[in-house]
């Protein structure tokens, strides 16, 4: 079978782990999902068995920036250069992973956080004043923006999603209006 080589490193946080143990990385357009292999009936105990790739090709022709699981690294999210989010499960081996898209009008999406249990998803784009917006994708058919907040301008170091998405914590540089430090938000704060 084709290997796909490679490893897109211009963006932080772009290698997370699935539910099987494996792991979920970017080359360019594509996310691999490289995982070992089940031992072959009547292996030996202990028979270490290769690792083998399965592909995420939704984000071609733009390049994969964004990569964010649940806890269990059941369910992805990944976002791209063109503003366009995929929600989608990693262990299904049907030729489509997709679940829902999410076309973000804020630019190339810089940042994502999905809660513990994969419902509540936080992206981050790169306009002026990375806007940061929150999604209920609970349904994936039916995906919900829950709220968007204006950080400000700045760099973004990281967004995260904790509990059971009731608190949102978004840690910003120090050079600009973005703010300092980290910047937690409840569910019951009003960010629009």
């Amino acid at each position: 079978p084709a290997w796909i080589h490679g490893y897109t490193a211009d963006f932080t946080g772009t290698v997370k782990y699935t539910v099987s143990g494996g792991m979920l990385y970017s080359a360019g357009g594509t996310v691999i999902i490289q995982e070992r292999g089940a031992p072959e009936e009547g292996a030996d105990e202990g028979t270490v068995m290769p690792f083998g790739q399965r592909y995420f090709f939704d984000h071609y022709p733009s390049t994969v920036t964004a990569i964010a699981t649940d806890a269990a690294g059941a369910i992805c999210a990944t976002g791209d250069n063109s503003g366009s989010v995929f929600v989608w499960e990693t262990a299904t081996s049907s030729p489509s992973l997709k679940k829902a898209v999410i076309n973000s009008p804020y630019g190339t999406i810089t940042k994502l956080s999905l809660s513990r249990c994969g419902t509540t998803l936080a992206v981050i784009g790169s306009d002026d004043v990375n806007t940061l917006t929150v999604y209920d994708v609970s349904d994936f058919s039916a995906v919900v923006v829950k709220t968007t907040y204006a950080l400000g301008a700045g760099s973004v170091a990281d967004v995260a999603l904790c509990g059971l998405s009731t608190f949102l914590a978004v840690a910003c540089a120090t050079d600009s209006s973005c703010g300092t430090g980290i910047d937690v938000f409840t569910s019951e704060d009003s960010w629009t």
